[in-house]
């Protein structure tokens, strides 16, 4: 009887040694009904839990943030981009290397200075605008700049706009500068022969096609507009200007050759070389030739906003 007590009280300590407390027990059993309820520590997520969760998702969303970025990039990386800067940022450079290096040809190092390389503050807010406007494009809407016809037109426009006013600059030589003269020497002839024979000015209108061929190339919609329109506007300014000084140095030999040669900037400026030479003059062209001063004087004074150094 003893020794039956005394095994079956090992064993009830054994039992107990072996059982889980109930603070470790997630579940217990409740008085109400025979439903099992959840105990009280295990009711609600402690806030260790909640921000461990909260980290998971925030980490989820820098991830896809990442992910999406690099998608960006990938596509800026394109070999369509690729392609398409590289050419842009070829025609910058021989663009304007060749022009200063052309100046130093003709005119000799000590005539020629940094503004033969034609970038301006307003040039170069332009260039910025325009690949800007390329990489947003090229980001959101990649397929905008795949039409390669259209690209490929705007490549030819700047192949054609270099060699028109390379042309040009050869062919007047010491007679072409980056500046309008507004004095005589005796190294300013009047060009006539050459390109000069069917364009009164082919620099211009090399360089219109130059400058719109740049944004074609890259397929840019807003910045082909407002190159178009910004260079028009230019030269709408600087050609009536410089041709008042033209009919001063070369007098009715000008004014013969503006009426029969066009200015090939899409200009109708031929109006200003219109005031005939003669020994007298009638008082309505002296009020033409004093209004046409004043017009030079506004366009002047324009140009300063412009740049006029830049053609």
């Amino acid at each position: 009887m003893r020794y039956g007590l005394g095994v079956g009280y090992l064993v009830g300590l054994w039992i107990i040694a072996i059982t889980p407390s109930t603070n470790q027990t997630p579940f217990r059993y409740s008085k109400v009904g025979t439903c099992l309820t959840c105990n009280s520590e295990f009711r609600q997520p402690s806030l260790s839990v909640a921000y461990q969760l909260t980290s998971e998702l925030t980490g989820l969303e820098n991830k896809t943030y990442l992910l999406l970025c690099l998608a960006k990039m990938t596509e800026i990386l394109s070999p369509t981009a690729c392609r398409q800067l590289s050419q842009m940022f070829l025609a910058i450079t021989f663009f304007h290397t060749s022009e200063f290096v052309l100046a130093i040809v003709i005119h000799g190092r000590s005539s020629v200075t940094l503004k033969s390389l034609l970038i301006s503050r307003h040039y170069l807010f332009a260039m910025i605008f325009s690949v800007l406007e390329y990489f947003i494009e090229i980001s959101l809407l990649p397929e905008v700049k795949e039409h390669w016809v259209i690209s490929d037109l705007g490549l030819t426009m700047i192949v054609i706009g270099e060699i028109i006013r390379k042309i040009a600059i050869i062919t007047a030589g010491k007679a072409f500068t980056h500046l309008i003269r507004i004095y005589h020497d005796e190294h300013h002839q009047l060009i006539t022969h050459g390109i000069y024979r069917y364009v009164r000015h082919p620099s211009y209108c090399g360089f219109f096609f130059w400058s719109v061929g740049t944004q074609i190339m890259l397929c840019n919609p807003i910045s082909t507009i407002a190159f178009a329109f910004v260079v028009w506007r230019f030269f709408a300014n600087r050609i009536p200007y410089e041709e008042f000084f033209l009919r001063q140095f070369f007098g009715a030999q000008y004014v013969e050759y503006a009426q029969r040669v066009g200015s090939g900037c899409l200009l109708s400026v031929s109006g200003y070389a219109n005031l005939s030479f003669r020994g007298s003059w009638s008082g309505a062209d002296c009020c033409r030739l004093y209004l046409e001063h004043l017009a030079c004087l506004l366009i002047l004074a324009l140009q300063q906003f412009w740049d006029a150094e830049a053609c």
